[in-house]
């Protein structure tokens, strides 16, 4: 059997303690050690070599965006799932556009990590937490797109929004009663009208002009969910 490869480093003895126990529990995920510092957790990436990193980040003495970023510089095909106690939507920002795969609020349900680490490892799809999700999409920002000189489109706006979310296009075409083939033209015309060429800069382009900021989230979920 083929095992994804996991390191854990998280800060606090019991959370760590309890992530692990869930993470073992799943016959697919191998748990190859735990660090409890980011010095510990950046030479433990290099000497074992984990597909995912679960990362805190509030390891004591470095920040754990900067472990992100040198660790995007040393080993770019390292997935990072990070672990947040923080849902400052500014903070929130910071992160998802940061280079990590995927982002679980400690506040939240600590079962989801199983749920992420599949997701970003064996489906190499961007996983954010209901609640990152919550804390970061915003209907007044599609609104205002709409209006914009871009002219984006609702369905745009809605494929858009699920590339956000890191679905992928087979998903979105399930999601919105579409043909992958459908999808992948709204795609192409996204990508001409932001002036982008790749999915992860569509998905850039999206945080950095606030299309997924501020509050009204549920509503907004709510909306894109329904395929109207």
């Amino acid at each position: 059997m083929v095992h994804i490869r996991v390191l854990l480093a998280e800060g606090q003895p019991i959370y760590r303690a309890g992530m692990r126990y869930l993470l073992e529990r799943d016959e697919k995920i191998e748990v190859l050690g735990e660090a409890r510092r980011a010095e510990e957790a950046l030479r433990l990436t290099r000497e074992l070599r984990p597909e995912v990193l679960i990362l805190d980040l509030q390891l004591p003495y470095l920040s754990g965006l900067e472990v992100v970023e040198t660790l995007r510089k040393q080993q770019g095909t390292l997935r990072v799932l990070a672990l947040s106690r923080y849902d400052d939507q500014v903070y929130l920002t910071r992160v998802v556009t940061s280079g990590v795969d995927g982002c679980l609020l400690k506040a939240e349900d600590p079962a989801l990590v199983v749920e992420a680490v599949h997701a970003i490892a064996a489906h190499g799809e961007q996983w954010w937490s209901p609640g990152v999700s919550r804390k970061l999409l915003n209907r007044n920002a599609i609104q205002a797109l709409v209006r914009s000189s871009l002219n984006l489109n609702q369905r745009e706006l809605q494929i858009l929004h699920l590339m956000a979310l890191g679905y992928n296009n087979r998903y979105i075409a399930a999601k919105l009663c579409l043909s992958q083939g459908t999808v992948k033209n709204y795609i192409s015309g996204l990508y001409s009208k932001l002036q982008v060429h790749t999915r992860a800069m569509a998905v850039s382009w999206a945080w950095q002009h606030g299309l997924l900021e501020d509050k009204g989230s549920l509503e907004c979920l709510e909306h894109l969910e329904s395929g109207v």
